[in-house]
């Protein structure tokens, strides 16, 4: 019997704490739009059904539909970011959570693979990644998709895609790292305070 893996969460993170403080850009599986040129982060939730498996969590992007691309130190559009907040190779421990036995994954910031785990029936993990959206790669209102692909020795794709973030770019700056509504409060706030 195969191993049965899900993308099943994933949350947007500002890049602004360690992997246990920074702030989060929206709520869990909410898709959100986010500035060129800076560092945001990405967390997924993958379960594990069925039997044991070799996870090495690739972070891959699809700009517009067309395409799944690795990201790494030097994609284009999505690229690994060193963060000035966390080092490459943390453990990441539960933040999204679920209702299997949470086993550890690891925050990357260099070439968007995180350390390869043996992950058992039952269990659940959250891999992390530091990236940026390259803004010569990209038109405002892009859309870019990212996903999680490295299940066993030949790295394919997950069986499962149930939570996929689709990220917005915004190429004008100020409102990344933002979710719809938070972005409306801040600029009412602006507004309010010129007057």
């Amino acid at each position: 019997m195969a191993a049965t893996l899900d993308q099943d969460g994933f949350r947007g993170r500002n890049d602004d704490g360690s992997e246990s403080t920074a702030t989060w850009i929206a709520a869990v599986n909410t898709d959100w739009t986010q500035d060129v040129d800076e560092n945001f982060r990405v967390r997924f939730h993958i379960t594990v059904e069925d039997v044991t498996v070799l996870l090495t969590a690739q972070l891959q992007y699809n700009l517009n539909s067309g395409g799944w691309n690795d990201v790494n130190a030097s994609s284009s559009v999505v690229q690994s970011s060193a963060s000035p907040n966390e080092t490459d190779n943390v453990i990441t421990l539960e933040q999204i959570g679920g209702p299997g036995s949470y086993w550890r994954s690891w925050f990357d910031e260099v070439d968007g693979v995180v350390t390869t785990e043996n992950y058992f029936s039952g269990e659940e993990t959250e891999p992390e990644y530091c990236v940026q959206i390259i803004g010569t790669d990209v038109a405002d209102t892009d859309t870019i998709e990212l996903r999680v692909v490295g299940q066993g020795a030949a790295k394919t794709a997950l069986n499962t895609y149930s939570q996929t973030p689709t990220i917005t770019v915004n190429e004008g700056g100020g409102g990344g790292g933002l979710s719809i509504p938070v972005a409306m409060h801040a600029y009412r706030q602006n507004s309010q305070s010129v007057i």
